[in-house]
């Protein structure tokens, strides 16, 4: 189904998009053939325009296409209207997936729709238009479109290393990676230091690992046309064996610890992205690293408890046992060790230090009396 969008409604709240998701799914179950085991939609858009796809699976484990309603079409371009935020824009593919009875996964992202039939040029430009966001927050695919050029080969497509994986409270960094072999590490220490430089050296930074933090590691940044890596990562392997990224490792053994040779064309994508991320971080503004801190208020622990409640999305509710009533409760069970347990957060670069932490156990105790 092909068909073209409504006007923008106005921006849904997280319970009222919930709401919307479950009559999305009611529709499904409704109107698919009844013989469905799984119901599998695809939903693509841009500005006004927007495809629906779906197909069901019967019993017998085979797959059919299934023609979903309107109604239904237009539910998902209300939802997908509804979750666009200031700047930051909207998603544009949702796969909603259905297994009976009743249980389901429905996942967004961003990437280039895979259109049945391409929608018309101007429906990219409405997207900025109903849709506007950040420079940021444009996706390099959009930006190619709507420039007329080609898309992007995916060999193109760089990685960035990691210096390292994480910090301790303390603030000095941890590392949890295999060790370099003896036979490999001079070879891939002249690999790290002779590919090509896509930033030359512009001084010299603090080296985390010295009692003195001396500065002595050299801000500058590699590519061999794959991975791109600062030149802290060879510095820190030289002088402490700190081990680079199992993957660039392997990169470097399958070149022969050779660095292959980098056109032009890919030394300076490579440096538009480098700059294009100095630029957001405000580095050239404010060169120097400012101290980190940690402040502690009554109001950053409101809006860090709204952001955790609104990110929550509750799939079933039965008998209304939510939210807890302590005056409708006989009895309550808690199961399990890791109830007593506060994992709040990830582990190396998304690790963070909070103020304070609630177990599940001692939440739930406070709130049920």
């Amino acid at each position: 189904m092909t068909v073209s969008q409504p006007q923008t409604p106005a921006p849904l709240s997280p319970t009222d998009q919930d709401a919307l998701v479950k009559q999305i799914g009611l529709a499904l179950m409704r109107t698919a053939p009844e013989d469905w085991e799984h119901i599998r939609t695809e939903f693509r858009a841009t500005g006004r325009y927007f495809e629906l796809s779906a197909e069901i699976v019967g019993a017998d484990g085979a797959a059919r296409a299934w023609t979903a309603s309107h109604e239904i079409a237009t539910s998902f371009a209300k939802l997908r209207a509804g979750m666009y935020r200031e700047g930051r824009g909207t998603w544009f593919n949702a796969r909603y997936q259905i297994d009976r009875p009743s249980s389901y996964n429905l996942e967004f992202d961003r990437s280039e729709p895979q259109w049945r039939t391409p929608p018309p040029p101007p429906a990219y430009r409405d997207e900025l238009h109903l849709f506007p966001r950040s420079d940021e927050n444009v996706p390099e695919w959009l930006m190619r479109t709507l420039s007329g050029l080609p898309p992007e080969r995916q060999s193109r497509r760089f990685r960035m290393a990691r210096i390292f994986d994480g910090a301790q409270p303390n603030g000095r960094p941890t590392v949890n990676r295999p060790p370099v072999s003896d036979e490999d590490r001079d070879a891939l220490q002249e690999y790290l230091e002779n590919a090509p430089l896509a930033l030359p050296e512009r001084g010299h930074d603090a080296d985390l690992l010295a009692q003195d933090g001396r500065q002595s590691v050299p801000v500058a940044f590699h590519t061999d046309g794959t991975w791109v890596w600062p030149a802290a990562v060879e510095y820190y392997l030289g002088r402490y064996g700190i081990p680079p990224e199992p993957d660039l490792i392997d990169h470097a053994r399958s070149n022969g610890f050779q660095p292959p040779e980098v056109d032009e064309a890919t030394l300076d994508k490579s440096v538009r992205r480098l700059l294009r991320l100095i630029e957001r971080a405000g580095a050239f503004e404010h060169p120097d690293e400012e101290t980190e801190q940690a402040i502690d208020r009554p109001e950053h622990r409101a809006i860090a408890r709204t952001a955790a409640a609104e990110g929550i999305v509750l799939l079933k509710n039965e008998r209304e046992v939510l939210p807890l009533q302590s005056e409708r409760l006989t009895s309550l069970a808690i199961i399990g060790p890791n109830a007593r347990t506060a994992r709040i957060m990830a582990g190396g670069s998304a690790q963070v230090h909070a103020h304070y932490a609630v177990t599940p156990f001692d939440a739930i105790v406070e709130r049920a009396g």
